[in-house]
């Protein structure tokens, strides 16, 4: 009983605390911030500030990625976010972009009532496994943008090869990828087999660092100078100036990120073991 009766209190402290098939999910409300946690206290997957401002994530870089794809793909174009959490990178894109139409796909129905409670997600979300959902979609997208994680970890079958041969199959021409690449204690070690599969299908490839320590790896259809990466970013929109401006100052090449790493397969990756050792440095 006193074990139940220490879990009831810690409970009482969040804003909401839900175990669903996938996660524990919880709400954090203090007098700044709203934050949604997922199994763990010490990362946050979505949070918002309760007066507006930015709050200097991976996710607000996020909104200038549509500036990224082919001009004039964005407008109306259709957007594919793989992993929506708290719908923090929606939200700051969507502001950008009003007329960049938004699907989501998130494996936890749990997680996304939870968004639409605390964090205001209002865009349409199928509730399925990414890879599946991929598969059988037969959309084409202007923007993907994948950020799959499980406790702090990319599922393996959705960091090899042959699930980028299925993005490529739902990018639009001309349009634009975008996945989230979280390393924690070596953060090489991950990016590094990502690019290198990520460069095996798309023939345009480079990263960019944001101030939280995540690596955004961004891949295009067709070859992609850096140059031409900043000349788009510089003719993004107002509202996505800022994320684009913060984007184009550490753009780089691809390949040298990739250069002596082997591209992860269905048959052969180890992303598992290198995301479980890069978590516990």
């Amino acid at each position: 009983m006193p074990g139940y009766l220490a879990e009831q209190a810690r409970q009482r402290l969040f804003a909401a605390y839900v175990e669903t098939p996938y996660n524990t999910a919880m709400v954090w409300r203090d007098a700044q911030a709203t934050s949604l946690l997922l199994n763990t206290t010490r990362v946050a997957q979505s949070v918002r500030w309760h007066d507006g401002r930015e709050t200097g994530s991976y996710w607000e870089l996020l909104s200038a990625v549509p500036a990224l794809a082919r001009p004039g793909q964005a407008e109306g174009g259709s957007a594919l976010y793989l992993g929506v959490a708290g719908g923090a990178a929606i939200s700051a894109t969507q502001a950008a972009w009003p007329a960049l139409r938004p699907q989501g796909v998130e494996i936890d129905p749990g997680v996304t009532a939870l968004a639409r409670a605390h964090f205001s997600l209002s865009i349409p979300v199928a509730h399925d496994d990414a890879r599946r959902f991929v598969a059988k979609d037969t959309g084409r997208y202007a923007v993907i943008m994948v950020d799959l994680y499980a406790t702090g970890q990319i599922p393996a079958h959705v960091a090899t090869v042959e699930f980028f041969e299925s993005l490529a199959r739902r990018l639009a021409p001309g349009g634009v990828v975008a996945m989230n690449v979280y390393g924690g204690g070596d953060p090489e070690s991950i990016v590094g087999p990502l690019a290198a599969s990520l460069g095996r299908v798309f023939p345009g490839l480079m990263a960019a660092r944001s101030a939280s320590g995540n690596t955004l790896l961004l891949a295009w259809g067709e070859p992609m100078a850096v140059a031409t990466a900043e000349a788009r970013l510089r003719a993004a929109p107002e509202a996505a100036r800022r994320a684009a401006l913060r984007l184009s100052r550490t753009l780089e090449e691809g390949a040298p990120l990739a250069a002596g790493h082997a591209p992860l397969t269905d048959e052969r990756s180890d992303m598992e073991i290198r995301a479980a050792r890069a978590l516990s440095r």
